[in-house]
């Protein structure tokens, strides 16, 4: 039931809940009181079977779902600033893909020159020798050209471009 009247004193008492119980035969009766003054006396609210709800109880409902919805936006926000963060460092990683790539470019020229100027040491080696030369020399520049390139990816994702650019320079003047 809904009482918003404009009467000066309540107008569903307690007798009258009680009585309104009994003939329902005690099952459950919601009551809510948007009047102010109240419609509704308050001792209603104690008898058992008969739950009272004023414009007192829905403002703390409307406040506690209001503070519910701004902790779940902070949170909300506190989820997208870290993914923002996360994508801005992604980016500044890609941004040096290209000098990672051509590092990594360098070195594999450097490989091929070496193991072309080693051809007379080599020409005595079957395919299969060959083919174990080709590839520990490909680990060996790959275990050479892990420090700095994760160097250089961590300085990039941290946004340090003066350190980035100091790396990469250090390999290109080797």
């Amino acid at each position: 039931m809904i009482a918003a009247t404009g009467a000066q004193q309540p107008i569903l008492t307690v007798p009258m809940v009680r009585k309104a119980l009994k003939d329902r035969r005690y099952r459950t009766i919601f009551l809510i009181d948007l009047a102010v003054p109240r419609n509704i006396e308050a001792g209603v609210d104690d008898l058992e079977d008969a739950y009272l709800f004023n414009v007192d109880d829905l403002s703390k409902v409307v406040e506690q779902g209001r503070a519910a919805r701004e902790q779940a936006a902070r949170q909300a926000l506190a989820v997208v600033e870290e993914e923002a963060d996360r994508f801005l460092a992604s980016l500044r990683e890609s941004d040096v893909a290209g000098e990672l790539r051509a590092l990594g470019e360098a070195a594999e020229q450097i490989r091929l020159a070496e193991l072309d100027r080693s051809k007379k040491l080599v020409a005595s080696l079957d395919e299969a020798q060959l083919a174990q030369l080709d590839a520990m020399t490909k680990a060996l520049v790959k275990k050479l050209l892990h420090k700095p390139t994760s160097a250089i990816r961590t300085a990039a994702k941290a946004g340090d471009a003066d350190l980035v650019q100091a790396l990469v320079d250090l390999w290109k003047e080797s």
